[in-house]
């Protein structure tokens, strides 16, 4: 097989993956949207919404007033911290509806430390989820002696918060570890 055959190849290939990330990315935004709406349906009393780019938790109730007052409509709306990737409805009939997507894509850009051949600062972008693991490209740029950067993909595990430990491969094949803050 030719060079020019290979990179066609690839090319197709490299389309085809892009094409198909983009349209489950454009579902997901789609779903997060209607997740994390803070407008409450009548029939509900209440619903928790969790923001994974931000990691706080909304809670909004529904406001009841006074008996006998003019009490405004609007929902009571509260904020604190908390994991990502879910949403809890709270029935009026006391029953609790959780929507909770357990894989997807995001767009989650990252700074870490890592060692391969030599210590190195990187930067990466985690692009495909499932559960607390995290699937995306890096790059990684020596912190001392001569300049080298490396490129690579990388899968990791999040531990605490915006803390991840991550492995990776890169264009040398050399295997690399490290660890990431999100931002």
């Amino acid at each position: 097989m030719t060079n020019t055959r290979k990179v066609i190849y690839a090319s197709i290939l490299t389309g085809l993956l892009v094409y198909g990330w983009r349209a489950r990315h454009k579902a997901d935004r789609r779903a997060d949207e209607q997740i994390s709406s803070q407008s409450l349906p009548l029939q509900d009393s209440g619903k928790v919404i969790v923001d994974e780019q931000r990691h706080t938790i909304t809670t909004v109730v529904a406001h009841s007033g006074r008996p006998g007052s003019n009490a405004s409509s609007q929902p009571i709306r509260r904020t604190v911290y908390l994991p990502p990737h879910a949403a809890v409805e709270i029935k009026k009939d006391g029953s609790i509806k959780v929507d909770a997507r357990t894989w997807g894509t995001e767009v989650s850009p990252w700074l870490g430390f890592a060692y391969s051949d030599r210590a190195r600062v990187a930067l990466g972008l985690d692009l495909l989820y499932w559960h607390r693991w995290e699937l995306g490209p890096f790059v990684g740029f020596t912190i001392s002696g001569p300049f080298s950067a490396r490129v690579g993909a990388k899968v990791s595990f999040n531990v605490w918060s915006n803390t991840s430990l991550y492995v990776g491969i890169d264009n040398r094949g050399t295997s690399t570890g490290g660890i990431c803050f999100k931002f």
